[in-house]
């Protein structure tokens, strides 16, 4: 699926490395680890909220592994 919308946010060193760290984990890019993130997050608050239909349309986080770019800096 081709993304079209860029969404950017502040962080400091300590979140950084972070995410850095979780995307390794997770063979992702920096940007897929932080997506899968919120994906599950919102999928979670979904289920202990009745009537959340503003997560339905989320697509289901993949366990697959993608090529990606990790930007450091």
């Amino acid at each position: 699926m081709q993304r079209v919308t860029q969404f950017s946010f502040r962080v400091n060193k300590d979140e950084r490395r972070a995410i850095a760290d979780l995307a390794s984990r997770l063979h992702r890019s920096q940007s897929d680890a932080v997506r899968f993130v919120v994906i599950k997050a919102a999928r979670q608050l979904a289920q202990s909220q009745v009537g959340s239909a503003c997560f339905d349309n989320l697509p289901a986080p993949t366990h697959e592994v993608k090529e990606g770019m990790n930007v450091t800096g």
